[in-house]
């Protein structure tokens, strides 16, 4: 595991919404921009990413979708096909365990308590964070469009807090900046 993103958000724990309404599943819209962001280059993926992302949306949370780059297949940049193989593992039965549900894509149970499992150092991207350089890999936390849901912030213990600019970016953006940065896209200022 070299690079992981991690977004903590509201929206629906199971399968049933629509493709044409994305938006309204809790902004699962938003959250296959948070997998492209993470994961697309352009021609190619990610092989070194890993993304999380914990719904604590209804009808029974928290339910959390990995993505492993070095795994996946059949998987499309664009937010319709995203958005599909998140509703497909939503939809997977609960097992206690992870369950693939689609080549590199696998579902569980799981909520905050993710964070002991991830071996990296945890980075909270947050508005309110300190501003510093980021300067290596790790495990980068964004809340969705609301934030991270208060029920889940209460048991996040990120090692630290940063801001990455002077703007409110969204999770997506937030992401594509990091990636940028850890590329070698600038020094990270």
């Amino acid at each position: 595991m070299k690079r992981v993103f991690w977004a903590i958000m509201e929206g629906r724990t199971d399968g049933d919404w629509s493709l044409n309404g994305l938006p309204n599943a809790g902004r699962m819209d938003e959250a296959a921009r948070i997998v492209n962001a993470a994961l697309w280059l352009s021609h190619d993926v990610r092989r070194d990413v890993t993304v999380y992302i914990t719904f604590y949306g209804p009808p029974d949370p928290p339910r959390t979708v990995k993505f492993v780059g070095s795994e996946m297949r059949r998987v499309y940049p664009d937010e319709r096909s995203i958005g599909s193989v998140i509703r497909k593992a939503l939809r997977t039965g609960r097992t206690g365990g992870w369950t693939e549900a689609h080549p590199g894509v696998y579902v569980r149970d799981v909520g905050v308590e993710l964070q002991e499992e991830i071996p990296l150092p945890k980075i909270l991207l947050d508005e309110e964070g300190k501003r510093e350089r980021i300067r290596e890999n790790a495990c980068f936390i964004v809340g969705g469009p609301y934030g991270v849901p208060a029920a889940a912030r209460e048991l996040l213990k990120p090692d630290r807090v940063v801001r990455i600019g002077n703007k409110t970016y969204t999770a997506s953006h937030t992401i594509c900046a990091v990636n940028f940065i850890l590329d070698g896209g600038c020094d990270g200022t």
